[in-house]
């Protein structure tokens, strides 16, 4: 007849604790990226709201330029990286504390456009007065790649206002 010990109530403690430790390990392996993750995403929420918002100001800038003496349809000028800097300050993420001089520029003005609330992203606006482009540019570990989304409309052959196709994403959660 074989002998076999029966572990000591210490040694079962001790494997109940490390089997409790293993799956928690597992557990937090598995939804601490998942969160990271469903935070970054909800952040880009923020570009793919403004930037719509500006689709739609362009749209309605365009029509008011037709009913007034100008007569064609137009997008206003461009306007330059606003805020013009990034949200990371020494290596570290911050976020754009919003001021009315930031969005004093006369196409954002003209836009109707500014961000009111603390955000993380630039915005951009590009335009030939036939055609815009509108960007938002951040990056949100601040490790010098950024999520980049941008919204695009022009004025087609028979004058009338076409949106792109929908939101133009690259890096959306570097």
């Amino acid at each position: 007849m074989s002998s076999q010990q029966r572990p000591s109530k210490k040694d079962s403690r001790a494997l109940a604790i490390f089997g409790a430790l293993v799956v928690v390990g597992l557990v937090a392996a598995i939804a601490i990226p998942k969160a990271v993750e469903r935070r970054r995403r909800a952040e880009t929420a923020e570009a793919a709201r403004m930037l719509y918002s500006l689709e739609l100001n362009s749209s309605s800038y365009a029509e008011a330029n037709l009913a007034s003496a100008v007569g064609a349809l137009r997008f206003p000028a461009s306007a330059p990286l606003t805020p013009a800097h990034t949200a990371c300050q020494g290596g570290e993420r911050t976020k754009h504390v919003p001021t009315p001089e930031m969005w004093n520029h006369p196409t954002w003005r003209a836009l109707n456009f500014i961000v009111d609330y603390p955000s993380l992203y630039q915005y951009e606006y590009l335009s030939d007065g036939k055609s815009f482009t509108a960007r938002a540019v951040g990056d949100l570990n601040c490790d010098g790649v950024f999520s980049t989304f941008e919204r695009v409309g022009r004025i087609d052959d028979d004058g009338q206002f076409k949106a792109g196709a929908g939101l133009y994403m690259l890096n959306p959660l570097e």
